[in-house]
Parts: C-alpha cells; structure tokens; sequence
C-alpha cells in the first residue's frame, strides 16, 4: 500500500479498533482517507436511500479507532464521512461542538489540509471570539441586524434570515458584515447573490466606497481587507441568479424576527440555484473558476 502514491489516498476496508466502556472493540472504515501520507478522516459508505442519522455516531467510533503506528497529526482524526452517493454528510472534528452537516461532495485534499492545518483557528471557533460591535455611525436597526447575525453565527446557527425594511441600508449593513467577518472570523470567501444587474451594480459600489463604521476617522475600504491582518487572501465574489424563491408566510418556519432562521428548503434552493447561475465568477475583472468545497 503506497500512501504516498497522489496527495489524497482512500484505503478500502482499513482495520480499527477502538474503546467502547471497558470492551475493546473492532471494525472496519469503508475507507481510510490520507492527505499528504498522514491519516486525516474516514469514509462510511451505505446504500441508496439508507438514512445517515445513525451512522454518525459510527464513523465517530472509526475516528477513534486508528492504530498508533499508522501516522496521522491528529487523534481522533479530525473528519468523517458518511455517504449513500445521493447524500454526503461531514463533520469536522476540530469545530467546538462538532456536528455533522449535509455537504455537495467530498472535499479535496488541499482543503482538508487546510482545515487541519487551521487547528483551532477554525472558522467556527473564530466566529464566537468576535469583537463586540460598535455603535459608529451605524444606524439602530442596522447595529442590531449585525449583532444579531453575528450572534447567530456564534451560536451554530449559520442559516439566518436578516429582515430589514425598504430605504434601512440594508447593502451596507451586508457588506459591514462581510467586512467584519473577513477582519475578525478570517472568513476567506464569501458569496453575495443577487437576483437583479442593479443589485449587483449598487453592491460593486458599496463594496468600493464602503468605511469601516465603527472605527475612528473613517476607517479603511472593505476592498483593502486582505491587506491587514486576520483577512488576507480573502475575497468577496458577487454573482447574480435570475430566480429567487418566493417565501409565504404560511410556510413553514417563516418568521419576522430578524434574528430567524429560514425555512431548510428555501435555503437549498438558493444554494442550488447559487451553483446553477455561477458556473463561474468575475472578480475584479478576472475570470476564475469557482470553489469545489461545499458551500453550506
């Protein structure tokens, strides 16, 4: 067995075992993921239309389970897998409260490396040390929208509806939280979808003459964030799909409160709809290929 043979390698059928009470107990990961010849996660495979609910806790064992002479950075390993083909879940193990989540694919294995290599520096640990925000010149509703998302983000709940009222800033009390999510939660990348040309015309704008409110003397440009500190490298990418969903008030989970989550099938279908329209991104005038990492 060569692990060294590509930068990602999945072994078949790889034994483990693992500490169950008192009772030491055996078994074998579908797959045993390798990045860079170190072990980082592993695979369980179950058929079509096999439910995942339980098999987290098993792919958890697996995590556990590893020998002490197979070479890996972390134990347990950091992630698992589980997928029917149809539905792929992924929980990263280095989160605060580790959960698993539904994902598009399998991640490559730059990313996995980069995840590990972020340690506790993860996005979602990062997202509950954010600084307290500053009144400024930001707007009452404004600074509550913020607070709120942030607050949410903070708490794992990373599906949030902002309800905001015609002519109450609402693109630049995005792009502030765009701004601070590039600056304090390191945030490397960030969707912005619009469903109109001039939508996407006001927040190219936006972004190009936003200050930070909050700081003295005005501040610095959000285009500049990669310049300083936590959001170097980060980008900003504003695409555009020609349909939104439409969300009734009958439906279910919809809610007024800023601080809602909205209903699981709207936010699929924005997502997918995402992935449609944006086969690929224009920034700054460059035309890239977009992310292969799930979005959610």
């Amino acid at each position: 067995m060569n692990i060294h043979a590509g930068l990602g390698v999945a072994v078949r059928e790889f034994p483990l075992k693992w500490k169950e009470g008192e009772e030491m107990k055996s078994g074998s990961a579908d797959y045993l993921l390798y990045a860079d010849g170190w072990a980082i996660g592993v695979v369980e495979a179950k058929p079509a239309g096999h439910t995942l609910e339980g098999v987290v806790v098993q792919s958890k064992r697996y995590t556990e389970g590893l020998d002490e002479r197979v070479p890996a950075r972390y134990r347990p390993l950091p992630f698992a897998y589980e997928s029917t083909g149809e539905v792929t879940q992924f929980t990263n193990g280095l989160d605060p409260h580790p959960r698993s989540r539904e994902v598009f694919t399998f991640h490559r294995p730059e990313e996995l490396l980069r995840q590990q290599d972020l340690g506790s520096a993860q996005l979602r640990r990062t997202l509950r040390r954010m600084p307290e925000l500053p009144r400024g010149k930001l707007w009452p509703v404004q600074h509550e929208a913020i607070r709120n998302l942030e607050q949410s983000l903070a708490h794992g709940r990373p599906r949030a509806l902002i309800q905001m009222a015609t002519g109450s800033g609402k693109t630049f009390t995005a792009v502030t939280a765009c701004h601070r999510l590039i600056k304090h939660a390191n945030a490397q990348r960030i969707l912005f979808l619009v469903d109109r040309n001039n939508l996407g015309r006001q927040t190219l704008n936006e972004f190009q003459q936003f200050r930070d409110p909050g700081s003295a003397g005005g501040g610095r440009g959000a285009g500049r964030a990669d310049r300083e500190g936590g959001g170097r490298g980060a980008t900003v990418l504003d695409g555009r799909v020609d349909r939104v969903p439409r969300v009734s008030r009958r439906s279910p989970g919809y809610s007024r409160h800023r601080n809602a989550e909205c209903p699981e099938t709207t936010i699929r279908q924005l997502t997918l709809l995402a992935v449609e329209a944006l086969i690929w991104y224009h920034v700054a005038g460059e035309r890239i290929a977009p992310p292969e990492e799930a979005l959610c």
